[in-house]
């Protein structure tokens, strides 16, 4: 299905920008009214225990990197994510492992932005992520 496809498209962008790990956040449609959180569905990662925070996480659309995203509808890409005016400490420190810099591009479906696809690195060493990567 949907998620099987979805699974091998964040695999192929983390191996092709050479990212460390990358997340598939949706909205919750199904607490409505309004769209408050998203949700990661597919999670790409070698760290057990990223996988298990990821999995658990709930991302309000309101704040943080991947909600500046989700509400442009553009591609968020950050360098240096705690130097970034988007970063919100309460928000963006999910993983075990402190992401350095991240590529955050929205995913659309036949009712607008659906979510958004998040690739990270990690290392203090990598570069960021540059516009052939976008």
């Amino acid at each position: 299905g949907s998620g099987n496809t979805n699974q091998k498209i964040v695999e192929m962008a983390v191996e092709h920008t050479h990212a460390q790990c990358g997340f598939l956040f949706f909205r919750q449609r199904d607490n409505l009214p309004s769209y408050e959180e998203l949700s990661a569905k597919i999670i790409v990662s070698d760290d057990e225990e990223e996988k298990a925070n990821v999995a658990k996480l709930r991302l309000p659309t309101n704040q943080g990197i991947v909600a500046a995203c989700l509400k442009s509808g553009v591609t968020v890409n950050v360098a240096r994510v705690v130097e970034s005016e988007l970063y919100c400490a309460d928000v963006d420190n999910y993983s075990s492992q402190h992401f350095r810099s991240v590529l955050c591009v929205p995913v659309h479906d036949e009712r607008g932005i659906a979510g958004v696809m998040q690739l990270c690195r990690r290392d203090e060493g990598s570069p960021a992520f540059g516009h052939e990567d976008e």
